[in-house]
């Protein structure tokens, strides 16, 4: 008969480590190999001394003639910024005057957005 010590642990995790190790190394060679191509690439790219990376970005605009009506702005949106659309469709038609109106004055995109989405919410 055989006899286990009280305080033996079972060999199982072990055995289950040591199968993960040997499965997971050929994957950790071609992650070497990848990184390796990643690195001959990026060894082949320079800057271009040209290229004014310290510009700061500008809000979009989209130059609209300032006496369109709100069926022009609703097929502006359409087809320009869709996704804005799609939030735009979703509000009321009062809602939808007060996102227009307010884009006549400041016909910017992100703070249309903005209010589009505080008229959604509230």
């Amino acid at each position: 008969m055989h006899r286990t010590h009280k305080y033996a642990k079972p060999r199982l995790p072990a055995l289950y480590f040591i199968i993960f190790v040997i499965l997971c190394s050929p994957s950790i060679a071609q992650a070497d190999d990848y990184t390796d191509a990643l690195q001959s690439e990026a060894a082949d790219l320079s800057v271009d001394p040209e290229t004014d990376a310290n510009k700061p970005a500008t809000a979009q605009k989209l130059v609209v003639d300032h006496n369109f009506g709100q069926e022009a702005f609703q097929t502006m949106l359409a087809q320009h910024y869709h996704g804005t659309y799609v939030f735009y469709k979703r509000l009321s038609s009062e809602k939808r005057l007060v996102a227009y109106e307010a884009y006549k004055k400041t016909p910017m995109i992100e703070p249309l957005r903005r209010l589009i989405m505080d008229l959604l919410v509230n």
